[in-house]
């Protein structure tokens, strides 16, 4: 209800804005210098083509001058302007009779009513007498002119019939209201009517009939815009799309797998568009370690994987039977171990993976081996140790 209430008021104070723009007023007078009253203010006097500028609204004209009958009327200045023609009769000339003739003898004036719809129905003094255009005969008199028509403001004058008149009326259309809803994929995504807020997605609201630009914006989404002409109830579907970015993935071991938020994406090296929004990226290579870096997606991204490789476990292991336990500063001491000719330190150890020459030595004795090592395996080495006699 607040919605609507935002957007009804938001749209009276767009009314109000309109009502402030001016539109022509044409005043044609038999008589220069005679005085123009608007809501029974004197305006100004009049010219041979006058012209005032009105906001569109219903106006009590009177013109005067002394010697000459007033000439008083209700006009609406609808947009676009209108024209209103004046002729004030010399009071002489207007004195009635001193007596009144029967009404069927009365003189018949011309009176000619034409309007921008055809077929609007003519009221004067509130009796139907036709529709436009209209040519009919009418008793010199004063008359309070109506000219409606379905869908249109009523066209109000009052007039003066001394003479053939004419009357032109402009019928300004009724603003009309129809359901306007906007639905979208995201909820609660804001809603913008012309520019302005709106509301919230779902929304729902009276508008008056017209062409709109309507928008759905919603964080972390491309904003959604489409022109729609209200003339009846009318709908809006949006469909947001997410806001993405490029995401680059490289890696020192190229067919690296890569896994975002732990599913697979592709291999290295990688792209790809990505909504925005928070990411786990994994890489992961056979006899490497994995690489797994957390990543905010709010523009393009690239992550750099350094894939570690996995090293292999090595231990001596020497049996019980060939050990000397008697010998002095312990066996271990008499013992050297040699991997692809470097000296390593203790009975166990890592190396990286392939085939290293593993070399013992202890005294004079000494015993060597290739060993294909493999990533993330442990090997036990235990050299034998015997004696054949010849």
């Amino acid at each position: 209800m607040k919605k609507l209430l935002f957007v009804f008021f938001t749209l009276i104070a767009l009314a109000g804005a309109a009502a402030q723009t001016k539109f022509p007023l044409r005043v044609n007078c038999n008589l220069s210098d005679a005085d123009l009253y608007i809501n029974d203010k004197l305006y100004t006097k009049t010219t041979p083509n006058l012209v005032i500028q009105l906001p569109p609204a219903t106006y009590s004209i009177k013109v005067a001058r002394q010697g000459y009958l007033e000439y008083k009327a209700n006009v609406t200045v609808p947009a676009g302007g209108t024209t209103l023609s004046v002729t004030l009769q010399p009071i002489g000339a207007a004195t009635a009779p001193a007596v009144i003739p029967a009404p069927s003898l009365l003189a018949t004036i011309p009176l000619n009513v034409l309007s921008n719809v055809a077929g609007a129905q003519v009221y004067l003094s509130g009796k139907l007498v036709g529709n436009t255009p209209l040519s009919t005969m009418v008793v010199a008199a004063t008359y309070d002119l109506v000219v409606k028509a379905p869908g249109y403001l009523d066209f109000s004058q009052r007039i003066q019939v001394r003479s053939a008149t004419q009357i032109n009326a402009t019928l300004t259309p009724q603003i009309m209201q129809y359901g306007l809803s906007v639905n979208a994929n995201v909820a609660g995504a804001d809603v913008f009517i012309n520019g302005n807020p709106a509301g919230k997605t779902p929304f729902n609201a009276q508008v008056p009939q017209g062409s709109y630009t309507v928008t759905v914006r919603a964080s972390g989404y491309v904003d959604f815009s489409q022109n729609v002409l209200v003339n009846g109830p009318a709908q809006v579907n949006a469909s947001l799309q997410p806001l993405a970015a490029v995401v680059t993935v490289n890696a020192n071991v190229a067919g690296a797998d890569v896994f975002i938020n732990g599913n697979p994406a592709g291999r290295t090296p990688f792209n790809a568009q990505v909504p925005f929004g928070s990411y786990t990226v994994l890489v992961r290579a056979a006899g490497y370690a994995d690489f797994s870096q957390n990543v905010l997606v709010n523009g393009p991204v690239q992550v750099n994987a350094i894939l570690q490789p996995l090293m292999a476990g090595w231990q001596l292991s020497l049996p019980d039977a060939a050990v000397n336990k008697d010998l002095k500063g312990g066996h271990w001491s008499q013992i050297q171990i040699y991997i692809d000719g470097a000296l390593q330190k203790g009975s166990t150890g890592q190396v990286m993976p392939g085939r290293r020459l593993v070399r013992i030595v202890s005294g004079a004795l000494q015993a060597e081996t290739l060993i294909d090592f493999q990533a993330g395996r442990s090997y036990a080495i235990e050299p034998a140790f015997g004696v054949m006699v010849k």
